[in-house]
């Protein structure tokens, strides 16, 4: 997830802008090497970004020892194209995901427009 931290009012909200996070890892990345050792790819909401690595980890045990390392290459490489006050968070689930201004550039809710509901119910 990505947050921004609003020190002065003690708040942190939730950064409607991984997209444009997105754009950026992936130009810098996989479009410029096709080889690079990690992908990125959106995810549920637009506060999330998912990290891969950039090759399928073989059938070795020795491949074990890769993982923790591309884990810690990844959030750097997010992490350094975020703008001040944000940070990655990696937990499961915003606390404050339905109160008013959890985000920062708050959106309207559409109800029943919404994409979360399913089609045949609208």
């Amino acid at each position: 997830m990505l947050v921004s931290f609003d020190h002065e009012n003690k708040k942190v909200r939730l950064v409607l802008s991984g997209e444009k996070v997105l754009e950026t890892l992936q130009e810098k990345g996989e479009r410029t090497n096709p080889n690079h050792p990690t992908l990125w790819r959106p995810e549920y909401g637009s506060y999330m970004i998912e990290g891969t690595p950039g090759q399928p980890y073989g059938g070795t045990m020795s491949e074990f020892n890769t993982v923790e390392a591309n884990m810690r290459k990844r959030r750097k490489e997010a992490t350094s194209i975020l703008e001040e006050n944000q940070a990655l968070c990696t937990i499961t689930s915003f606390p404050r995901l339905s109160w008013v201004h959890t985000a920062r550039g708050q959106t309207q809710p559409s109800g029943r427009r919404s994409f979360q509901v399913p089609l045949l119910s609208r």
